[in-house]
Order: C-alpha cells, then sequence, then structure tokens
C-alpha cells in the first residue's frame, strides 16, 4: 500500500484461493486499539472462524476493496456485494490494483489495521453454497458462510508506504 493524502494505491497479490469466484478483501480495523489476526480460539461450534467471530480481533470493515464503485466500509452494498470484487483465476490467484479514497481517521490509522481476504469453497463444487453466514440475520439478507469465511489477513505496519 502508499498512502498519498487521503488516497491509497492498494497492489494486493493473493494465491491459494478458491478459483473462479469472488473474493472479497477489505481493510478492517478498530477506531482504537491495534487491529490483530483471530486465534482458533475465535472458532465457532463448526470450527470455522466466520467474519462475526473474527471483528472482535480484526474490527469492523473500514475500506472495499472492489474492482468497481464503492469502496466504503459499509456492509451493504459496498461490503458484501460480490459482484464487486475481483475474482481468482483459475489457478486460485487474484492480483488486485486500485487507487482509493479512504476516510482520514482511516488513513490516519493505516499501520493500526489489516487487510482481510474472505471466501472459501470448503466443498470444491465452485460455488459459494451451503449454510448461510450469521452476518445473513445482522444485515437481513442471505449471505452464504463460505463467501465470507476469512481466508488471509495481514497487517498493514510492515507494508505500508505514507508518502504524505
Amino acid at each position: 500500500m502508499v498512502l498519498v493524502d487521503d488516497q491509497i494505491r492498494a497492489f494486493v497479490f493473493v494465491r491459494g484461493l478458491s478459483p473462479n469466484l469472488p473474493h472479497a478483501m477489505h481493510i478492517h480495523g478498530h477506531d482504537q486499539a491495534v487491529a490483530e489476526c483471530p486465534s482458533l480460539a475465535r472458532a465457532g461450534n463448526d470450527g470455522l472462524i466466520d467474519t462475526l467471530d473474527g471483528i472482535p480481533d480484526y474490527g469492523p470493515i473500514q475500506v472495499s476493496f472492489t474492482t468497481t464503485g464503492g469502496t466504503g466500509g459499509n456492509l451493504l452494498p459496498d461490503g458484501l456485494d460480490l459482484s464487486g470484487f475481483p475474482v481468482a483465476g483459475r489457478s486460485g490467484v487474484v492480483s488486485y490494483q486500485r487507487t482509493i479514497a479512504v476516510p482520514d481517521n482511516v488513513a490516519q490509522r493505516l499501520a493500526d489495521m489489516h487487510v482481510v481476504v474472505h471466501g472459501h469453497d470448503l466443498n470444491g463444487n465452485g460455488t459459494y453454497d451451503g449454510a448461510l453466514s450469521s452476518l445473513s440475520s445482522v444485515i437481513g439478507a442471505p449471505v452464504p458462510l463460505e463467501a465470507e469465511l476469512p481466508v488471509a489477513w495481514g497487517a498493514l505496519s510492515g507494508s505500508l508506504r505514507d508518502i504524505r
């Protein structure tokens, strides 16, 4: 990431993702404490750490890495509309690049935040299906659990360059 005033130039390369499926990617973070990756202790009865399990550690969505349209931190439409996120190629690779305006409170604390990549086709059938995410009840719309599972995350502190 390169921070220039109130914009970040995001360059994200991820491999090992579910092929041919969209992968929501966000900057997550808290308004105050440092964002951290959740431990396995956060896993629910299903043994998975879904978004609601992880939010206490890595915080809510602050910025969405969409390919087109809005990049806000709101769940709908920017944060969960899979049609706006990059799709992994057949080898499970996403290469993403976009310049995004970020709110001032986010720009000032980027080094304390994380990028989280979501989406894992658990049954390998080439689609996000099966159980609904606990986010479904929060937003009042169906969200497949597979689509929102965090699959990769990393702190921005080591990768951020500020050229203000």
